[in-house]
């Protein structure tokens, strides 16, 4: 059995990593307000939706993200998501 791609939210590119995609244009209105600390804000915002989409499950965040799950565990830690 194959499994059926997600549906995409209507307004997004087929690949949004592309160059000038969705993630381009977030990142560079990000990055135009002149705001401090930007690189942990965005990865500790991206690490809460990922372990939120995966049901706070660490191994599949993990996989998700690519990292290992003790990479994973000590952001988590670091963010405040888990003691």
């Amino acid at each position: 059995m194959v499994a059926e791609p997600k549906p995409q939210p209507s307004g997004f590119d087929r690949n949004p990593f592309q160059a000038g995609g969705q993630i381009d244009e977030i990142l560079l209105d990000v990055l135009s307000q002149d705001e401090e600390r930007v690189y942990d804000r965005v990865n500790e915002r991206l690490l809460r939706i990922a372990f939120q989409q995966n049901g706070q499950n660490q191994v599949k965040t993990a996989k998700a993200l690519g990292l290992t799950r003790n990479v994973l565990r000590t952001l988590l830690k670091r963010y405040g998501m888990i003691a």
